[in-house]
């Protein structure tokens, strides 16, 4: 059997709206070892959650509805 904790080790996750609730979600897969790409339209609170985590995790500003962004 695979050690669930570690199934996410050294593999990235995409979280969109990570400003918000889905933050949470991008700390669990870093508790986990996941490295995290946070995308969502408030800037300085993606800055403050990728501070954060304890994994190598990156943030961009994006608006997700804007089809050229």
């Amino acid at each position: 059997m695979t050690d669930r904790k570690h199934v996410l080790r050294a593999r990235t996750a995409v979280v969109t709206g990570a400003a918000r609730g889905l933050g949470a979600v991008a700390g669990r897969l870093a508790d986990r070892g996941t490295s995290v790409a946070l995308i969502g339209l408030e800037e300085e609170s993606l800055a403050r959650l990728t501070r954060e985590l304890p994994t190598e995790s990156y943030h961009w500003h994006v608006d997700v509805t804007h089809e050229e962004g």
